[in-house]
């Protein structure tokens, strides 16, 4: 008998008994006192026995097992939902982005699309009025001096825009247009003969010349217009073989008719240098001559003595904005 009683105290410290404890033991944590006061009465042959131990940390196990897998789960529900949220985030961005960036390029298209209409009915308006007017002259008008100048009616055209002081006229560049003046060179810069505003402007005399064209040198300002209109084709006189086409303009006046012979086409930057209006003596005025026909890009037999009268046509570049072309010519009166 006492040795069957061994043998049950051996089987209940059996290897397998006490790695079945030990794992209970590690696995749980919420069970870890339960566990270990079941391993010390097994050990101690009281109430525990290795059936009880077994079932003990069979239930323990099973235990740790659930709250794994419950936890487990838990944790990848949580992971899954994280993701679809932040996924959910990014496309919410996306679209925003997406839209903002549609509603600026379409603000932004529609203010182009405004501004282009805009210049169109502009310069439309603008050809209307100087066509309209043009009909104030005979339709032979010429560029050649010999010919009889077209008849202007500067009373009739004076009552309606009063500021009309001249015309002047060249058929190459295209040029058949009522020349204003003012007070001030800023005003017509931005409007038309009749006050209208408009980005054309109107050809207009310097403000301090002579409306007679009586000064030893006359500005006459205009626009460099992309369409050719006002001053736009002036820039063809880079080109000598332009020149010799359309070498004389003619400007008329109430009662006058003048041919300016063209000697010079230059190019300058007006921030540094301004043509002058006047000369102290002869020797003053030759080297304004001299220099403009050494810059000129055509070449011209015309000559210009100290006494003659000169007339400076004036428009912008594309270049920069104070850089100007001026094509100047000789002032000689019909009589």
């Amino acid at each position: 008998m006492m040795h069957n009683t061994n043998d049950k105290s051996n089987t209940d410290n059996a290897p397998g008994v006490t790695e079945s404890i030990t794992r209970i033991t590690v696995t749980t944590k919420s069970n870890i006192n339960a566990t270990y006061a079941a391993g010390s009465d097994a050990s101690g042959g009281g109430i525990g026995s290795a059936d009880s131990v077994s079932d003990s940390t069979n239930s323990a196990t099973a235990m740790v097992d659930a709250e794994s897998s419950t936890g487990g789960t838990e944790v990848s529900i949580d992971v899954v939902a994280y993701k679809a949220r932040k996924a959910k985030r990014k496309k919410e961005t996306k679209r925003r982005t997406y839209y903002t960036i549609l509603i600026i390029s379409i603000i932004i298209f529609a203010i182009c699309a405004a501004n282009v209409l805009h210049d169109i009915y502009t310069r439309r308006q603008g050809q209307d009025f100087y066509s309209n007017l043009a009909t104030h002259v005979e339709p032979s008008v010429v560029e050649e001096a010999e010919e009889s100048p077209p008849p202007i009616d500067f009373d009739a055209l004076r009552d309606i825009y009063p500021d009309i002081i001249g015309w002047i006229s060249c058929v190459g560049p295209g040029i058949d247009l009522p020349i204003v003046q003012t007070s001030d060179d800023d005003f017509y810069l931005s409007h038309l003969p009749n006050g209208e505003k408009n980005k054309m402007g109107s050809i207009f005399l310097h403000y301090r010349n002579a409306s007679d064209f009586s000064d030893v040198n006359t500005m006459v300002f205009g626009h460099n217009m992309k369409t050719g209109d006002m001053f736009g084709n002036l820039k063809d006189y880079h080109n000598q073989a332009f020149y010799e086409e359309h070498p004389v303009m003619t400007i008329y006046i109430p009662g006058k008719e003048f041919v300016l012979e063209l000697i010079s086409g230059y190019t300058l930057d007006s921030a540094y240098e301004v043509p002058p209006m006047s000369f102290e003596d002869a020797s003053a005025f030759e080297v304004y001559i001299q220099n403009i026909i050494r810059r000129s890009h055509f070449k011209s037999d015309v000559e210009v003595n100290y006494g003659d009268r000169i007339v400076c046509l004036v428009t912008c570049t594309p270049a920069s904005d104070n850089t100007r072309f001026i094509v100047v010519g000789k002032l000689n009166e019909v009589k």
